[in-house]
């Protein structure tokens, strides 16, 4: 899903206030905090297809996030040491490969695959194609927007809806 990455980096990338926002996780919603640490920053890509290549070539970003060069995956777990949290938008198959190699750094996930959606993993096979591998993840896993649902302290894996169920619920949202 290179599309959906692109996306994502152009809004972070493209925020007229990114570099002076710092941000607190209180309880569903990442809140404006000028006590944070650190601002929000893009540090890590990872694309097999596009591995060495900058984001200024293949997404149109410019300024340091145009500098990042995208990883090759296997090395995403590794250098995603650096980060608070990874949004993977790779296919299903690619996150269930990737999301515990990611949690074993230590680094919690935004998975916008439908990897980790659905609590049975016996329903994977009708709805995804594949049998679950990791069905110990399926009860970690909040399913939901985190800007509209409620996310218990703790939480490293976060399921995001799919593209029409999220316009819609962001759409009707008060």
């Amino acid at each position: 899903m290179p599309g959906a990455t692109c996306i994502i980096m152009r809004l972070h990338a493209d925020h007229p206030r990114r570099d002076r926002r710092r941000f607190r996780i209180q309880r569903s919603r990442a809140e404006p905090d000028p006590r944070a640490a650190s601002p929000v920053e893009l540090k890590l890509l990872g694309s097999d297809k596009w591995a060495g290549e900058t984001a200024a070539r293949r997404a149109g970003l410019r300024g340091a996030a145009g500098k990042l060069k995208y990883a090759p995956q296997e090395k995403v777990a590794e250098l995603a040491r650096e980060c608070a949290v990874i949004f993977l938008a790779t296919p299903a198959e690619a996150s269930l490969e990737l999301a515990p190699r990611i949690f074993d750094a230590g680094v919690r996930v935004i998975d916008l695959s439908g990897a980790f959606r659905l609590r049975d993993s016996t329903l994977y096979p009708r709805f995804y194609g594949f049998e679950h591998p990791r069905p110990d993840l399926l009860s970690e896993a909040i399913y939901g927007l985190p800007e509209l649902t409620p996310v218990r302290a703790g939480t490293r894996l976060v399921a995001n809806p799919g593209c029409y169920p999220t316009a819609a619920a962001l759409a009707l949202a008060p």
